[in-house]
């Protein structure tokens, strides 16, 4: 038998790194003959555990042997494809930033979250606060593509160490991520305008976030879901979920379901009117996103300490998105806890300035200080083909302010974007009691009201409105009151039911009171197919007062209750 020795010239192929690594080699035998052979080894991605009872001189990798503090895991390189696992009912101090190897691979996803019994709780902790430092968070995301954070308590610890969010999402490099999940997750006690005010001038804070997204315009991220996870007791930043009005982000693809974002306060208690700047106390925010959808979500509660007029917080917001769709969600109480101020905002939904082809589709909203839903534009040439359909926005308007409707459109000098408003009911049975003269709250409730004068397209069209009696002795079915001597925008409004309970139906249009439907119509040309009376609700889903909807879908297609679940 010859004896043959190989000399072997190694060429390394490492295939999905955290699971298989192939080698392809070439060589000799003692003969001379050149021969090839492949090598394959599956490699078993890292599960580290981490417990408080453990210690970061184990190797961390069985519940028997964890390490114990978050500053090891944040010295590790870890795999794609592996695990941080924290030990249930355990709390952490401290501030999570994985590393990921070679940036993460977003189909091979490291997870993040809890073993044994319970979720773990982390605390933010190690970081001195600083003014602006985008780059805190209790769990921060960084350039990593791949990733899981699930079943994990965040909590914002104390002002000394408060982080600008729970969990940070963010892309500051210049290639582009994707692929990111934060699900079952529970964060409160973010209050970073607290910690942040006393460094500012006039003691403006700045803002924070149960889950921040903070992208790079010339990257960015694609494919993150939020998923079944709840912020609440924050009294700072936008509120719930967003990635911050104005902020240079690029996010695509992101996906929101059945979330709840609760008691988001909008700043500290007592906070001096003015001090606090929109969108502080939104629920649910999204800035500079292109493609997404909010599904089965709530926010309630939102914009308790606000204190600014010029604007306020929304239960959900979109500004400067393309192609948003927000469905089957509610929101309610979105309101301060002094009306006393009389300020605009506190909505239950608002498609704000820059968005193009957003949708609010099937969604609830009652208690709200101001409108239920809202169309606003900035007169930027990007807002256009924005739509509300099939919602219901019943008894909103608790401010009383007549400039804002149960719905109200609002677009400015010189716009002519294309709207939808279709298919939606509206209900409010509040009484108002204020002084005729004095101040601008508690005088009524309007349908409808079309705030600016620009002269929008589309539709505005099958939509019940059941309206009561304000102070003045009229039920309002339209507020467009600009003030210009003639209004001709290219909407259509048409085939609308309109059911004033009591007092005197009325129409503002431009400067003039219509009392006489027939005269409005005659004037504007709208209004053709407008039904009056009781509407006759008699389909599924019960709605105010005994009324069950049949004449359009806009209430009825399911239960109110149902509404923020899936």
């Amino acid at each position: 038998m010859i004896r043959r020795k190989l000399l072997a010239l190694l060429a390394g192929t490492v295939l999905s790194p955290a699971m298989a690594a192939t080698f392809a080699g070439t060589g000799v035998d003692d003969q001379g003959n050149t021969i090839t052979f492949t090598l394959q080894e599956t490699i078993t991605p890292a599960t580290y555990y981490v417990g408080a009872n453990g210690s970061d001189s184990n190797n961390g990798k069985s519940p028997a042997t964890p390490f114990q503090t978050i500053a090891k895991i944040n010295s590790l390189t870890l795999a794609r494809g592996g695990s941080v696992l924290f030990n249930g009912g355990d709390t952490f101090v401290g501030n999570l930033r994985p590393n990921i190897d070679g940036n993460g691979d977003p189909a091979n996803p490291l997870t993040i979250g809890s073993y044994g019994t319970g979720k773990a709780t982390i605390v933010a902790g190690n970081t001195t606060i600083t003014f602006n430092s985008g780059a805190s968070a209790v769990i921060n995301v960084d350039g990593m593509s791949g990733w899981i954070i699930q079943d994990l308590n965040l909590r914002g610890g104390d002002l000394a160490h408060m982080p600008m969010a729970g969990v940070r999402v963010a892309n500051t490099g210049a290639a582009s991520r994707s692929n990111g999940t934060i699900r079952r997750c529970d964060i409160s006690g973010i209050h970073y305008f607290e910690a942040t005010a006393p460094m500012l001038p006039n003691n403006q804070g700045n803002n924070g976030f149960g889950i921040f997204m903070q992208g790079n315009p010339s990257a960015g991220f694609s494919g993150l879901e939020i998923l079944d996870c709840q912020i609440h007791d924050c009294d700072v930043g936008t509120g719930g979920f967003g990635s911050g009005v104005g902020n240079p982000v690029n996010f695509a693809n992101v996906h929101i379901k059945n979330c709840t974002a609760y008691d988001i306060k909008g700043g500290p208690a007592g906070i001096a009117p003015g001090l606090a700047y929109p969108p502080m106390g939104n629920g649910f925010s999204l800035d500079s996103v292109n493609g997404g959808l909010i599904e089965f979500c709530t926010a309630h509660d939102c914009g308790a300490n606000y204190r600014n007029q010029g604007g306020g917080p929304a239960g959900f917001l979109l500004a400067n998105c393309t192609n948003i769709r927000i469905f089957r969600c509610k929101a309610q109480d979105i309101k301060p806890s002094d009306f006393a101020l009389e300020m605009v905002d506190f909505l239950g939904f608002d498609i704000d300035n820059a968005n193009t082809g957003c949708v609010i589709d099937s969604c609830y909203a009652t208690g709200c200080y101001n409108s239920g839903f809202l169309l606003f534009s900035n007169d930027n040439a990007h807002w256009n083909n924005n739509t509300i359909t099939n919602c219901i926005s019943e008894n909103n308007c608790r401010a009383g302010m007549t400039g804002f409707g149960e719905i109200s459109v609002s677009i400015p000098a010189g716009g002519t974007p294309q709207v939808t408003v279709q298919n939606n009911t509206t209900y409010n049975n509040r009484v108002f009691n204020g002084d005729l003269y004095q101040g601008a709250g508690n005088k009524g409730a309007p349908g409808l009201t079309m705030g600016g004068v620009g002269t929008p397209s589309g539709t505005i069209s099958k939509n019940i409105q059941i309206v009561n009696i304000d102070i003045y002795g009229a039920a309002t079915l339209l507020n467009s009151r600009n003030f210009q001597p003639t209004f001709n925008p290219p909407v259509d409004i048409s085939n609308n039911a309109w059911f004033p309970q009591s007092g005197s139906p009325l129409v503002w249009w431009a400067s003039t009171q219509y009392w006489d439907f027939a005269q409005w119509q005659s004037v504007s040309g709208k209004g053709a197919g407008t039904q009056f009376g009781d509407p006759h609700f008699t389909a599924v889903g019960q709605g105010p007062a005994g009324y069950v909807q049949s004449t359009y879908p806009g209430w009825g297609a399911t239960p109110q209750a149902s509404y923020g679940s899936p």
